[in-house]
């Protein structure tokens, strides 16, 4: 019985390796094939301004990505030279550079995603959870395909989460702050993550780190701002704080504003309150839920997966200037729920619902008009109702099994 038991591991084994290559093998067969137009256009003006002077960076682009977005297309230019030179044309050069650069984040991501879990399960469930991100084609499509950097988000979110298992405080908010120079996305978890290490009373952590990551903010925004205190603070309290750029949810996301219709939403009011602030107060209040309920639980592993899952999915579904690809954020912790025992039922359903309402929304946006992919997504409502039926279920979980399944 036990021969048995050991062979049937080793084709499972095998399996999950065979799929996980694969995977990468058929993201390697895009690596020429256009993503977003719009993107694109703005990835080559950032290319050709980075041929000027640093300092002409940003009042020539207006980005709002912080200094370390602007450094990582630095390193694809002479690759994409080096393209062109054996004759290949400008364009397709371009996305290649930009697609491989995406493909390694991805990587990163699979093989970062086995170590965790491997510590945490074993070796099978971790290639198993690996599997899960690396073959679910819908995740790629929407990320790197597409010539978004959400994969590189998301492995600083896997970097976060190992760093709160493993109770490493004091370079928590260090990686945060870097990974806020790449991509200012992941200031919205940043509550969650405080409000952890303020319950676990890790003053010291949080004083320290705040005063790194100042440093390490000044020491990369030097080449575009030079020794200007005043221009380094004014831009990311204008990137980070005031955020005027996206006024109206953004185009595509089935959050639960797209039942109030594609808005100005800082405008309207309920009872003295903008839309926009009662989203922020319930997007708040998740993250405190998320932070205090499973504080006591024994199983650190389930409740940040728990407390992860939760927040990351409401910076999606409540915060009405959301973007569609955020639903990205909330499948790593559900792969970390599925992993585990008592939740692998509740949060297999969640990915599989997941999967679906973000992959009709993604190929309504990009496979053109007049499709029957964007006929059901603009059809909208009843993906929103299924994705407020995947938060209540994740805020569900979140209360039950965050208080090791005793009812409160």
């Amino acid at each position: 019985m036990s021969s048995k038991r050991s062979l049937y591991k080793t084709f499972l084994i095998w399996g999950l390796l065979v799929l996980i290559v694969f995977s990468f093998v058929w993201r390697l067969s895009l690596i020429k094939v256009p993503g977003h137009k719009g993107d694109f256009s703005t990835y080559i003006f950032w290319l050709q301004t980075l041929d000027r002077p640093l300092q002409d960076f940003y009042p020539a682009t207006g980005s709002n990505y912080g200094a370390l977005y602007p450094l990582f297309l630095l390193l694809q230019k002479n690759p994409i030279e080096f393209l062109i030179n054996h004759a290949v044309d400008s364009d397709t050069a371009r996305w290649m550079v930009f697609h491989l650069s995406f493909i390694i984040f991805d990587l990163l991501l699979v093989l970062g995603i086995y170590l965790v879990v491997k510590k945490y399960a074993g070796q099978s469930w971790a290639l198993a959870a690996a599997a899960l991100y690396g073959v679910n084609p819908i995740l790629y499509y929407a990320s790197g395909q597409w010539g978004q950097a959400d994969s590189a988000v998301i492995l600083s979110i896997l970097l976060i989460f190992y760093l709160l298992w493993t109770e490493k405080y004091f370079w928590i908010l260090p990686s945060v702050a870097l990974s806020i120079l790449f991509k200012p996305t992941i200031i919205a978890l940043l509550p969650f993550i405080l409000l952890i290490m303020l319950f676990k009373k890790q003053y010291k952590s949080i004083v320290f780190g705040t005063i790194i990551s100042i440093i390490i903010t000044l020491v990369f925004s030097l080449p575009f701002f030079g020794i200007n205190l005043v221009k380094i603070v004014g831009f990311y309290y204008s990137t980070l704080i005031k955020n005027d750029l996206t006024p109206q949810l953004a185009v595509g996301a089935k959050s639960l504003w797209f039942l109030f219709g594609e808005k100005h939403f800082d405008s309207i009011k309920f009872l003295g309150l903008s839309y926009k602030n009662i989203g922020l107060l319930l997007f708040l209040l998740t993250s405190f839920l998320a932070a205090w309920l499973p504080r006591k639980t024994k199983n650190r592993f389930l409740a940040l997966s728990l407390g992860f899952s939760a927040v990351s999915f409401a910076l999606y579904f409540l915060l009405t200037r959301s973007h569609e690809r955020y639903q990205l954020f909330s499948f790593l912790p559900l792969i970390f729920l599925i992993i585990e025992a008592r939740t692998r039922i509740w949060a297999s359903i969640l990915y599989l619902l997941s999967t679906i309402t973000f992959a009709l929304v993604i190929m309504g946006i990009y496979w053109g008009n007049n499709t029957i992919w964007q006929k059901i997504s603009m059809s909208g409502n009843a993906i929103v109702l299924i994705n407020l039926a995947i938060f209540l279920a994740v805020i569900g979980m979140l209360w039950y099994y965050g208080a090791d399944g005793k009812k409160s």
